[in-house]
Protein backbone atom coordinates (compact mmCIF):
# COMPACT_ATOMS: atom_id res chain seq x y z
CA UNK A 1 0.00 0.00 0.00
CA UNK A 2 2.84 2.29 1.04
CA UNK A 3 4.31 1.57 -2.85
CA UNK A 4 1.11 1.67 -4.26
CA UNK A 5 -0.70 4.73 -2.92
CA UNK A 6 2.63 7.02 -1.72
CA UNK A 7 3.40 7.19 2.26
CA UNK A 8 0.52 10.26 2.42
CA UNK A 9 -2.20 8.64 0.56
CA UNK A 10 -2.67 5.79 2.52
CA UNK A 11 -5.71 5.82 4.09
CA UNK A 12 -6.49 4.11 7.94
CA UNK A 13 -9.28 2.14 6.38
CA UNK A 14 -6.12 0.67 4.43
CA UNK A 15 -3.80 0.79 7.19
CA UNK A 16 -6.49 -1.28 9.25
CA UNK A 17 -6.71 -3.73 6.00
CA UNK A 18 -2.90 -4.55 5.57
CA UNK A 19 -2.53 -4.83 9.36
CA UNK A 20 -4.82 -7.20 9.89
CA UNK A 21 -3.94 -8.98 6.76
CA UNK A 22 -0.38 -9.34 8.42
CA UNK A 23 -1.43 -10.54 11.42
CA UNK A 24 -3.93 -13.41 9.74
CA UNK A 25 -0.61 -14.29 7.41
CA UNK A 26 1.66 -14.65 10.35
CA UNK A 27 -0.63 -16.29 12.42
CA UNK A 28 -1.84 -18.99 9.89
CA UNK A 29 1.70 -19.71 9.43
CA UNK A 30 3.28 -19.83 13.19
CA UNK A 31 0.28 -20.93 14.97
CA UNK A 32 1.42 -24.97 15.36
CA UNK A 33 4.73 -23.36 17.22
CA UNK A 34 2.60 -21.05 19.40
CA UNK A 35 0.25 -24.08 20.44
CA UNK A 36 3.57 -25.92 21.45
CA UNK A 37 5.12 -23.62 23.63
CA UNK A 38 1.53 -22.69 25.00
CA UNK A 39 1.70 -26.61 25.80
CA UNK A 40 5.34 -26.71 26.84
CA UNK A 41 4.66 -23.53 29.22
CA UNK A 42 1.47 -25.21 31.25
CA UNK A 43 3.28 -28.71 31.45
CA UNK A 44 0.16 -30.03 29.53
CA UNK A 45 3.00 -32.34 26.97
CA UNK A 46 5.42 -32.61 29.54
CA UNK A 47 3.86 -34.08 32.22
CA UNK A 48 2.74 -36.72 29.68
CA UNK A 49 6.46 -37.68 29.87
CA UNK A 50 9.34 -38.51 27.42
CA UNK A 51 8.51 -34.65 25.80
CA UNK A 52 11.70 -32.58 25.55
CA UNK A 53 10.70 -29.70 23.56
CA UNK A 54 8.62 -28.47 20.28
CA UNK A 55 9.30 -30.95 17.85
CA UNK A 56 8.22 -33.87 20.33
CA UNK A 57 5.47 -31.64 21.83
CA UNK A 58 3.96 -31.25 17.26
CA UNK A 59 4.87 -35.02 16.97
CA UNK A 60 2.44 -35.75 20.06
CA UNK A 61 0.08 -33.49 18.98
CA UNK A 62 -0.15 -35.17 15.33
CA UNK A 63 -0.14 -38.66 16.64
CA UNK A 64 -3.20 -37.71 18.49
CA UNK A 65 -5.23 -35.46 16.55
CA UNK A 66 -3.77 -35.47 13.15
CA UNK A 67 -2.13 -32.69 11.52
CA UNK A 68 -5.63 -30.78 12.28
CA UNK A 69 -4.60 -30.94 15.84
CA UNK A 70 -2.17 -28.66 15.41
CA UNK A 71 -4.53 -25.90 14.71
CA UNK A 72 -6.35 -26.62 17.81
CA UNK A 73 -8.35 -23.38 19.03
CA UNK A 74 -7.15 -21.33 15.75
CA UNK A 75 -10.50 -19.84 15.63
CA UNK A 76 -10.82 -17.60 18.40
CA UNK A 77 -6.62 -16.90 18.29
CA UNK A 78 -7.91 -15.52 14.39
CA UNK A 79 -10.24 -13.70 15.50
CA UNK A 80 -8.46 -12.01 18.34
CA UNK A 81 -5.21 -11.26 16.00
CA UNK A 82 -6.54 -10.07 13.42
CA UNK A 83 -8.68 -7.25 15.34
CA UNK A 84 -5.62 -7.00 16.87
CA UNK A 85 -3.09 -6.01 14.11
CA UNK A 86 -5.77 -4.28 12.21
CA UNK A 87 -6.55 -1.50 15.40
CA UNK A 88 -2.48 -1.91 15.98
CA UNK A 89 -1.50 -0.26 12.82
CA UNK A 90 -4.42 1.46 12.11
CA UNK A 91 -4.68 3.27 15.13
CA UNK A 92 -0.69 4.15 14.63
CA UNK A 93 -1.41 5.84 11.08
CA UNK A 94 -3.82 7.73 12.52
CA UNK A 95 -1.97 8.65 15.71
CA UNK A 96 0.79 9.50 13.66
CA UNK A 97 -1.18 11.48 10.93
CA UNK A 98 -2.89 13.40 13.44
CA UNK A 99 0.43 13.81 15.65
CA UNK A 100 2.13 15.26 12.84
CA UNK A 101 -1.25 17.63 11.57
CA UNK A 102 -1.10 19.13 15.26
CA UNK A 103 2.84 19.65 15.09
CA UNK A 104 2.76 21.21 11.68
CA UNK A 105 0.00 24.01 12.60
CA UNK A 106 1.70 24.77 16.26
CA UNK A 107 5.15 25.00 14.30
CA UNK A 108 3.55 27.17 11.15
CA UNK A 109 2.03 28.99 13.62
CA UNK A 110 5.24 30.08 15.78
CA UNK A 111 6.87 30.56 12.67
CA UNK A 112 4.50 32.89 11.20
CA UNK A 113 2.88 34.79 13.84
CA UNK A 114 -0.27 34.13 12.48
CA UNK A 115 -3.02 31.94 14.59
CA UNK A 116 -4.79 31.38 11.53
CA UNK A 117 -1.50 29.38 9.75
CA UNK A 118 -2.17 25.52 8.84
CA UNK A 119 -0.36 22.09 8.81
CA UNK A 120 -0.17 23.07 4.88
CA UNK A 121 1.99 26.27 5.63
CA UNK A 122 4.77 23.80 7.29
CA UNK A 123 5.10 20.63 5.12
CA UNK A 124 8.79 20.89 5.89
CA UNK A 125 7.95 19.36 9.67
CA UNK A 126 8.57 15.68 10.17
CA UNK A 127 7.88 13.33 13.20
CA UNK A 128 11.18 12.30 15.33
CA UNK A 129 11.48 9.44 15.64
CA UNK A 130 10.86 9.03 19.27
CA UNK A 131 7.23 10.57 18.76
CA UNK A 132 6.45 8.22 15.92
CA UNK A 133 7.83 5.09 18.90
CA UNK A 134 5.55 6.80 21.46
CA UNK A 135 2.70 6.33 18.70
CA UNK A 136 3.36 3.15 18.11
CA UNK A 137 3.21 1.90 21.90
CA UNK A 138 0.23 3.71 22.60
CA UNK A 139 -1.00 1.54 19.69
CA UNK A 140 -0.32 -1.36 20.08
CA UNK A 141 -1.01 -1.32 23.74
CA UNK A 142 -4.75 0.19 22.19
CA UNK A 143 -4.58 -3.35 20.32
CA UNK A 144 -3.32 -5.82 22.91
CA UNK A 145 -6.66 -4.31 25.21
CA UNK A 146 -9.03 -4.66 22.93
CA UNK A 147 -8.14 -8.47 21.79
CA UNK A 148 -7.21 -9.63 24.53
CA UNK A 149 -10.15 -11.70 25.57
CA UNK A 150 -10.49 -13.28 22.02
CA UNK A 151 -6.74 -14.40 22.96
CA UNK A 152 -7.83 -15.77 25.97
CA UNK A 153 -10.69 -17.93 24.59
CA UNK A 154 -7.81 -18.99 21.91
CA UNK A 155 -5.53 -20.26 24.91
CA UNK A 156 -7.91 -22.00 26.50
CA UNK A 157 -9.39 -23.88 23.34
CA UNK A 158 -5.59 -24.65 22.82
CA UNK A 159 -5.74 -26.07 26.06
CA UNK A 160 -8.50 -27.77 25.72
CA UNK A 161 -10.16 -25.75 28.99
CA UNK A 162 -13.55 -24.62 28.22
CA UNK A 163 -14.31 -21.48 26.42
CA UNK A 164 -16.30 -19.32 28.44
CA UNK A 165 -18.37 -19.29 31.16
CA UNK A 166 -20.02 -16.07 30.89
CA UNK A 167 -23.04 -18.13 30.09
CA UNK A 168 -23.59 -19.04 33.73
CA UNK A 169 -26.43 -17.89 35.71
CA UNK A 170 -27.35 -14.76 37.12
CA UNK A 171 -25.24 -11.14 35.80
CA UNK A 172 -22.46 -11.62 38.53
CA UNK A 173 -21.34 -14.59 36.64
CA UNK A 174 -21.35 -13.45 33.70
CA UNK A 175 -19.23 -10.21 35.20
CA UNK A 176 -17.02 -12.52 36.79
CA UNK A 177 -16.24 -14.64 33.65
CA UNK A 178 -16.09 -11.23 31.48
CA UNK A 179 -13.09 -10.26 33.94
CA UNK A 180 -11.79 -13.92 33.85
CA UNK A 181 -10.96 -13.15 30.28
CA UNK A 182 -8.71 -9.99 31.28
CA UNK A 183 -6.98 -12.29 33.20
CA UNK A 184 -2.75 -12.09 33.02
CA UNK A 185 -3.46 -8.42 30.83
CA UNK A 186 -1.49 -6.71 33.21
CA UNK A 187 1.49 -9.21 32.56
CA UNK A 188 1.12 -9.33 29.06
CA UNK A 189 1.02 -5.46 28.58
CA UNK A 190 4.23 -5.50 30.36
CA UNK A 191 5.72 -7.72 27.88
CA UNK A 192 4.14 -5.51 24.39
CA UNK A 193 6.02 -2.36 25.13
CA UNK A 194 9.68 -3.43 25.29
CA UNK A 195 7.85 -5.54 21.84
CA UNK A 196 6.17 -2.43 20.24
CA UNK A 197 9.30 -0.15 21.92
CA UNK A 198 11.68 -3.05 19.79
CA UNK A 199 9.67 -2.84 16.61
CA UNK A 200 8.10 0.74 15.79
CA UNK A 201 11.31 2.06 17.35
CA UNK A 202 13.90 0.28 14.37
CA UNK A 203 10.52 0.78 12.41
CA UNK A 204 11.28 4.90 12.74
CA UNK A 205 14.45 4.67 13.01
CA UNK A 206 15.03 3.17 9.85
CA UNK A 207 12.61 4.51 7.82
CA UNK A 208 14.44 8.12 9.36
CA UNK A 209 17.35 6.92 7.83
CA UNK A 210 16.01 6.21 4.46
CA UNK A 211 14.39 9.69 3.82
Amino acid sequence: LMRVCGNEDVTSAQAISAGAAAGLTSTLLLYPLELARTRLITRTEVSRGGVRGVVDVLRNIAKQHGVAGMYRGLRPTLLGIVPEAGITYGSFDLFKRNMLISKRTRIARQRSGNAAATAADATDVKLAAWEGIMCGIAAALLGQSSSYPLETLGRRAALGAAASGVAAAGPRAALASFAGLYSGWGTASVKVLPMALLSFGTYEVLRAAMD
